[in-house]
This record gives structure tokens, sequence and C-alpha cells, in this order.
């Protein structure tokens, strides 16, 4: 071989090396974005198209924009520090844990039982199941558990990477060949008739889970102390491009429903159905109309891989976070500086909460579940509600003492953060106001 050959040969290699390293540093970003296209994007992304045409663009990029800071703290905060925002916000005082405890427990078992609901309705579609929803649902659970208990981290990152970058292809791909069906004229505003509590109440539960609910910060802080254990090789660079990247493709690809909803549904009288099951087949049938009747199965077995994912990522976010909880709380009485990491009673904890989501989820679906968008809009406006006092948690983490100085939030980013918070808050009150005053 030829001395330029073994050049050539050796700089492929070389860029080859480079990409499976950044492959390698991705992950927590990729699960945020897998949290997100679940529920927040298939559903009220493409609710608020076919309803409003493009009339909730910019509830859509405002809610990423303003909740950006708090966000990205979860993922800085345990880059920076090696231990997830839980730890931070026990340095705040044992208040804030219960606070966060509260949080959690509000929506743990809705959040898990909309998107089962979601992924049972696109399991008896695509493949045409004839069993009722809730059996789908226990089934799905079922599986989803087994492979967390059994797999873990590694799994989990694995099998959404795939699946979101198979979602995001297709999804694209149908955007611009959807956008020539627009029809521009009155699509872009609001109607006078739709300036009422209805719609507020809409934006509310749109913006309260989009990208998602707050809380999945901790989540996130969470996956990457997890990342760093499996040897992930982060650190405060990559983690923040990781999550850089997760975010940007969650407000893409939410700004993509929306627009596929606008462009197929919006202005005819077809409103999207208030079960999971109607849902599941009129969203098949946009990419299929869009697209033509070939990509129905393919189109299909994305969605419900997609959602699928969501399911799994949400059923280990949880209980992996309440596990962590109930090990700190079961320190409470040490400094904050003598409390240490107990991974063999996080593991032990971890099986158990997932148990009890499954179980929590379930009962709601077989109890109490009266509409679907009903149970969606109540979890996404208490994740609305509760966005701001998460949002102050994580910018006091970011300050605190507790992470070294150059990563600490400085300039802009200081108040870029603070006008997060304070967006959040008004925002929150104002809601609140219009509630007491109908």
């Amino acid at each position: 071989m030829s001395e330029a050959n073994s050049q050539r040969v050796v700089a492929h290699a070389g860029d080859r090396s480079a990409a499976s390293r950044f492959m390698e540093t991705l992950g927590p970003g990729i699960l945020f974005a897998a949290t997100s296209v679940g529920v927040s994007h298939l559903v009220q992304s493409t609710r608020a198209g076919a309803a409003f045409g493009l009339g909730m663009m910019l509830v859509i990029v405002f809610a990423h924009a303003i909740k950006y800071s708090a966000f990205r703290a979860g993922s800085d905060y345990a880059a920076a520090t090696g231990k997830s925002l839980l730890f931070a916000y026990r340095q705040q005082g044992a208040w804030t844990l219960f606070l966060f405890g509260m949080v959690t427990l509000s929506s743990m078992f809705i959040v898990l039982a909309a998107v089962l609901l979601v992924c049972a309705g696109l399991l008896r579609v695509v493949f045409e199941f004839n069993g009722s929803l809730s059996v789908i649902a226990t089934i799905v659970v079922a599986l989803a558990a087994a492979l967390l208990i059994r797999g873990r981290y590694e799994w989990l990152e694995k099998i959404t990477k795939l699946l979101i970058a198979l979602l995001t292809l297709i999804t694209v791909i149908t955007t611009v060949v959807a956008l020539p069906q627009m029809q521009w004229q009155g699509v872009a505003s609001f109607t006078p008739e739709q300036r009422d509590m209805k719609t507020i109440l809409f934006a509310v539960a749109l913006a309260g889970w989009m990208p998602t609910a707050l809380d999945t910060s901790v989540w996130q802080s969470v996956w990457t102390v997890e990342k760093v254990r499996s040897g992930g090789g982060i650190t405060p660079q990559t983690s923040r491009r990781d999550f850089n990247i997760g975010y940007v493709l969650t407000a893409v690809l939410a700004l993509c429903f929306m627009l596929i909803g606008a462009s197929i549904m919006h202005g005819s009288q077809t409103s999207f159905s208030a079960t999971a099951t109607g849902f599941a087949t009129q969203f098949i049938d946009i990419y299929a109309t869009t697209l033509g009747e070939w990509s129905r199965p393919v189109i299909g077995v994305t969605a419900f891989a997609v959602i699928l994912s969501t399911v799994i990522t949400v059923l280990d976010g949880f209980p992996r976070v309440c596990a962590k909880w109930m090990v700190i709380v079961s320190q409470l009485k040490l400094p904050a500086r003598e409390q240490k990491d107990d991974i063999n009673a996080e593991q032990r904890w971890y099986v158990r909460f997932i148990i009890i989501e499954a179980f929590g989820a379930l009962c709601i679906i077989y109890f109490w579940l009266s509409s679907f968008k009903t149970l969606i809009d109540l979890a996404a406006t208490v994740s609305f509600l509760s966005a701001p006092i998460l949002a102050v948690l994580n910018h006091r983490a970011m300050i605190s003492r507790a992470v070294p100085s150059q990563h600490r939030l400085s300039g802009r980013d200081f108040y870029l953060s603070v006008f997060s918070v304070l967006c959040l808050a008004i925002f929150s009150l104002g809601y609140l106001f219009l509630l007491v005053s109908r």
C-alpha cells in the first residue's frame, strides 16, 4: 500500500473513531427527546395544528424558549458535580425533597396511564388486536417493566436512539410533503370566537407538556449520572451538546406535528377523537393521506415503536428518580455533605417503584378513565402549575457552591434563567386567577 493510501486509511479510521465517540456521548438528551415526543407531540401538537392552524405556533416556541434553562440544569448539574438534582434539592432543605415528591406523585400515574393509552390504541389499530385497551395496556406495561428490570439503562438508551432517528426522518418527510396542502388563508391567527376560556385551557395544557413536564429535568440529571456510571465519557461540554441536540430535536418535531395537523385537518369539519383508538386511527390516516396508502403500515409500526419508547422512558424515569429520592430521604438525619449514594438500595427501590407505577397507572385505566383528552389535559395542567417551583429549585442548584465556579450560572445564562422563572411564575399565577374569576 502506498504512503498516500495509508494516510487516507488512517484518516478514515480516525473519522470513524471520532464519530463513534460522538455517538457514545449521546444518550440522556435522546432519552429526553423520546420522553417529549410521546403524548405532547403526537397528541397535543397535532391537535393544536388541527384545531388552530398556526395559531398555537408561538405557544410551542415560547414554551421551549422559557423552559430551556430549567431543563438544561439537569444535565449541567449532573455533569459538573456527578450528582443528580435531587442532591441539590437536599442541600436547599428537606422541604424541597418533599415538595418534589408531591409533584411526582401527583403526575406519575396519570402520565404513564396517558402514554399507555396512546400506545395501546396504536397497537390495536396497527396490528388489528381485538382486545380491550385495558388488557392491551396491561400487556404493554408488563413487557416494558420486564425489559427495564433486566436491561436497565444500557438497553433503554440503545433502543431509544434507533426509534427516535426513524421517527424524525419519517416525520420531516411527511411535513415537507404535507405543506403544499396547507390552506394559508386564515390559518395563521385565531378567529374571535376562539379567544375563550376553552382555548386558554388548551393553550395551558399544550404549554404544560411542551416539550414535556419540567420534573423531567431531574430525570435528565439521573440519566446523566447513569451514563457516567456506565462509562459514557460524559464531560460538561459533551453533556451540554447532548442536551442541546435532544432539545432542538423536540422543538423541531413539535412544530412538524403541528404543521402536519394544520395542513391536513385544519379548516375541515373533522376533529380528533376523544378515544385512544379513534385518535390512533386518525393519526395514521393523516400520514397515509399525505404519503400514500403504501405508507400506512410503515407509519403505524413507527408511531407505535416511538410511543412504546415513551412508555419505556416514563416507566424508567419516575422509578429511577423515586429510588434516588428514597435513598436520600433515608439519610436526612446526616449532614448533606456526609450523604452517600447507595447503588444497591437504589436498584431495589427502582424495581419496587416500577411495579408501583405500573399498578397505579393501570388502576386509572381500569377504574377512573372517562375521557382520553381530559386525562392528558389534567396531567399537562398539573405540570404547568408546578413548573415555576421546579424552575426556582433548578436555578438555585446551578448557582450553589456544589457546582464548580466555571460551570455556575453567570452572565447571560444567569439572566436567562431568572427570566425563565419569572415567565413561568407569571403565567401560572395568571392561569390560577382566570380559574378563580370564572
